[in-house]
């Protein structure tokens, strides 16, 4: 894990922080996936940690 971390960078957030997420699908060659939301919780340390994101748009979310 620790050799996959020097070759994925991932930025430092918090609580708080807007995010954009980018997915790959597996059963679709070429195609991804784009999440923007507010981190709404987050908990682990290291490439085991999780996170939340909510997505709100037009107050609705």
């Amino acid at each position: 894990m620790i050799e996959r971390r020097k070759v994925i960078n991932i930025p430092e957030f918090y609580v708080g922080s807007i995010l954009a997420v980018t997915m790959a699908d597996p059963h679709a060659n070429g195609k991804s996936n784009r999440f923007v939301g507010i981190c709404i919780d987050r908990s682990g340390s290291g490439l085991g940690a999780t996170f939340a994101l909510r997505n709100v748009i037009d107050g609705q979310g």
